[in-house]
């Protein structure tokens, strides 16, 4: 090929149709997210937490006479 000369150009894909969808082929094999029930609907089937999961809250108490001591520290000068 002379210098001068051009290199052909790519064909232009249809403003129809994504560069993807020309890249490569549908890909059937795989459900469609759509199609995928999701993860939150359904509890695991374990007897583990899942590891998104909080720990149990402790409660917690406290005496009256320990919050009025440290409302009088705070006050008293």
């Amino acid at each position: 090929m002379p210098k001068n000369e051009k290199s052909p150009e790519p064909p232009k894909p249809d403003e129809t149709s994504t560069p993807a969808a020309q890249d490569k082929p549908a890909d059937t094999t795989k459900p469609a997210a759509a199609d995928k029930p999701a993860a939150a609907d359904k509890p695991a089937a374990t007897d583990k937490p899942a590891a998104t999961d909080k720990p149990a809250k402790k409660k917690l108490t406290l005496d009256v006479t320990d919050v009025n001591e440290v409302l009088e520290r705070k006050i008293s000068p």
